[in-house]
């Protein structure tokens, strides 16, 4: 996987130092059911504004009830920031169901556990230096 990284290429398998497979529900360009990076399943038109690993902002024109589909890994802690819709997982991949009309969509990736664990151990810090101080 290291010569494909390096390339900037990616690995739809990956594999741990065991050699075993986690297999995944990204599809890679050269398989005939990839479709994009983003898609529609239904008519309508898709532009993709700015990309972040955390971040992902679309213009989306559809005449009826759609669905967006991102070709990257599900996970529930993807929120809509901004547009509307409802993101849900779709094979594995995010999908967001948006209604009929035109509007800007704007998807982040909010973990609340981890805000919950940073601020316990913001918490723990200073106890742990009031403790030590006094």
């Amino acid at each position: 996987m290291l010569p494909l990284a390096k390339s900037n290429r990616g690995a739809i398998f990956c594999y741990d130092y065991f050699g075993y497979g986690y297999p995944t529900a990204v599809r890679g360009y050269n398989r005939p059911d990839y479709y994009g990076e983003q898609y529609l399943l239904d008519r309508g038109t898709l532009a993709l504004g700015d990309w972040t690993p955390n971040a992902l902002s679309y213009d989306v024109d559809t005449p009826v009830p759609n669905v967006l589909v991102v070709n990257q890994s599900y996970d529930p802690s993807w929120r809509i920031v901004e547009g509307n819709g409802d993101v849900f997982s779709e094979g594995g991949l995010i999908a967001v169901r948006i209604p009929a009309g035109r509007q800007h969509l704007k998807l982040a990736y909010r973990s609340y556990p981890f805000l919950i664990g940073a601020v316990i151990t913001l918490l723990c810090s200073i106890i742990t230096l009031l403790l030590w101080r006094f």
